[in-house]
């Protein structure tokens, strides 16, 4: 009988600690993107005004579209048989290229039934790896894929920023290493000085169709 309330306790920790983590990811990655609207308004409020207005409204839609990603994180918990993950994948993605003025060059190969879990792991990985990227590594530019190969689902995300001579992960990335290794996964971040961050993921994924290899996103690349 005293196992029931030790399991309780668990369990509420293990849901503080997902909250937690999607809170980061999706108001982390929110805010950023505000935060370099509001100080490209303040500098140019002495020399282009209009412009400076038209920052400071984009940043107000930005945290607009931050309750939007709250709502549509509910909706993916929810696992609504409808929810594209491509889609959504690419609507960040965008997301973040008008916001934030990055460029991101992005390859997403055909894709099986992808889990819930596996969902929002991938989703948010790109949300943190992106928001990293442009908030430490002063990153413009970004290589992304997602592909499944050999029963494995492949996330590869580089920057073209700063880098580093070591890595420290912080809440964020060992939230993200947490999730990964908990479905039998590999988290890898490897940087070096004036050569970027590159995120590595893979998932095992049983998948009967093997088509996955292949990629439609017109805006593939080869590294």
């Amino acid at each position: 009988m005293r196992q029931r309330p030790a399991l309780s306790e668990m369990s509420v920790y293990a849901e503080r600690n997902r909250i937690a983590h999607d809170i980061h990811d999706i108001v982390g990655h929110t805010l950023t993107s505000t935060i370099l609207q509001i100080e490209a308004g303040k500098r140019l409020l002495d020399i282009d005004r209009e412009e400076a207005l038209n920052r400071l409204r984009q940043a107000q839609d930005l945290v607009r579209h931050g309750l939007q990603e709250i709502r549509g994180s509910v909706h993916m918990l929810r696992e609504d048989k409808y929810y594209d993950f491509v889609q959504a994948l690419h609507q960040l993605i965008k997301d973040t290229q008008q916001n934030t003025g990055a460029i991101i060059h992005t390859s997403i190969g055909k894709l099986p039934e992808v889990s819930l879990v596996h969902k929002k792991t991938i989703y948010h990985a790109l949300q943190e790896g992106l928001t990293n990227g442009i908030r430490h590594g002063e990153s413009s530019e970004f290589y992304f894929t997602l592909e499944l190969a050999s029963g494995m689902l492949k996330m590869k995300l580089k920057d073209c920023g700063i880098g580093a001579s070591e890595i420290q992960l912080g809440f964020g990335l060992s939230a993200m290493r947490e999730r990964v290794e908990q479905l039998g996964g590999s988290f890898v971040v490897d940087a070096a000085l004036d050569q970027g961050c590159l995120l590595r993921i893979e998932l095992p994924y049983a998948n009967r169709d093997t088509r996955g290899d292949d990629t439609h996103d017109s805006n593939h690349y080869r590294r």
